[in-house]
């Protein structure tokens, strides 16, 4: 069977799928069983099965991925408002009219 590409399913089929392969254990089918049937990694079902024991149904929904905007950021909170007290004057003179 070909591998399931969970990231390019929206979050409602993925979810979904976790929980399918969770009921599928939780029914007495072995991690590795329901890996093949699903087609999925072998540790895939054993790392939702540790986070469903440690967060319950939160665990089963995805994180968000990537940098989180404060981590991008090139100014500090400091600089970014003493630019935007020298742009918003301007604007508003420019765009009020």
């Amino acid at each position: 069977m070909e591998k399931l590409d969970l990231r390019k399913l929206n979050e409602q089929e993925a979810l979904g799928i976790r929980k399918s392969a969770l009921k599928m254990v939780q029914s007495g089918l072995k991690q590795k069983k329901v890996c093949e049937l699903l087609g999925l990694r072998p540790n895939t079902v054993n790392d939702w099965c540790k986070k469903y024991k440690e967060k319950g149904s939160k665990g089963l929904c995805s994180k968000k991925r990537g940098a989180k905007s404060e981590d991008r950021k090139l100014l500090t909170a400091e600089q970014e408002h003493q630019v935007q007290k020298k742009i918003i004057p301007k604007f508003r003179k420019r765009y009020s009219q």
